[in-house]
């Protein structure tokens, strides 16, 4: 490629990247007017009052209950759970049946065995 022709070539660029950019001014002034516009409809939107929608309930100080009662507390015996029983004396092994239910590949299963926990 000869000096020429590089020249010509990067002329070439030079006017398209040029042409591009006026296309960009172009769309950046329509923006912005669109921009002015819509900030000029927006401020005069908020200068105009409108009242509240029917179902807004206005803001209402609620009135100190000067003479209301302190809640009555319970005894002390009512604030535990139940006592758990002592085991019965004489069982030192507890019998558990495992059985009827579904095993890992979901299909029910109706034998079963008892077991022994010390």
């Amino acid at each position: 490629m000869t000096a020429e022709e590089q020249i010509t070539r990067l002329e070439e660029q030079l006017t398209q990247v040029l042409e591009q950019l006026r296309l960009k001014d172009e769309q950046l002034q329509v923006a912005q007017a669109q921009l002015r516009v819509a900030q000029a409809r927006i401020e005069e939107l908020e200068k105009q009052k409108t009242p509240p929608p029917p179902f807004v309930k206005a803001n209402v100080v609620k009135p100190q209950a000067a003479g209301k009662k302190q809640r009555k507390k319970r005894d002390a015996k009512h604030n535990h759970g139940r006592r758990r029983e002592a085991r019965a004396a004489g069982l030192d092994e507890l019998y558990v049946y495992y059985g009827a239910g579904w095993d890992w590949a979901g299909s029910f299963y109706r034998e079963g065995a008892w077991q022994i926990i010390p």
